[in-house]
């Protein structure tokens, strides 16, 4: 159940700490609190991502699936130093997975995109996601071989990669 208050931009000062729902703040400091959840799964939400998600330095966890979300993942997710938990699944994301390196999302465990409209290949997974453990991008349309680095991710313990036109073994 969501719990929280119904957002709403037009009152002054806005602070989505201030038990907004699907938003969940942690304290940095005495005076100081930042948002490290976003779960905002199945409210029906429509449009894009916006690149500006990049202003929430300390998410750890992102939640939005089950929504009419399109558009391309903003770049700005492979930058987030906290983020452990992605989960964007069934909406209509298009365009290539993140075309990053990863070397920032060291802390990342789980990323499940599935059931959106993805194309492109499998990025190459570094090294640095030594705590990956769920890595879940079945019906999209990826192409291409599956990278070998898969296989050297020490902690990954489920994989789901089908309905795509993915070849090659793990």
């Amino acid at each position: 159940e969501n719990a929280g208050k119904i957002w709403n931009f037009n009152v002054a000062p806005v602070d989505p700490c201030d038990d907004w729902q699907g938003i969940t703040c942690e304290s940095i400091s005495n005076n100081t609190q930042v948002v490290n959840t976003l779960n905002l799964y199945e409210y029906n939400l429509t449009g894009t991502i916006p690149e500006s998600i990049s202003n929430l330095t300390y998410l750890s966890m992102l939640i939005l699936s089950q929504h009419f979300i399109g558009g391309k993942i903003p770049q700005s997710l492979c930058s987030f130093q906290y983020l452990q938990y992605v989960g964007i699944s069934d909406n209509r994301l298009v365009g290539p997975i993140w075309n990053c390196t990863f070397q920032n999302l060291t802390a990342l465990y789980f990323i499940s995109i599935t059931n959106n409209l993805l194309t492109g290949r499998l990025p190459d997974f570094s090294s640095a996601l030594q705590n990956l453990t769920v890595i879940s991008l079945y019906e999209n349309k990826l192409v291409g071989p599956i990278p070998q680095s898969i296989a050297s991710l020490p902690s990954l313990e489920r994989l789901y990669l089908g309905y795509n036109l993915l070849s090659g073994t793990v």
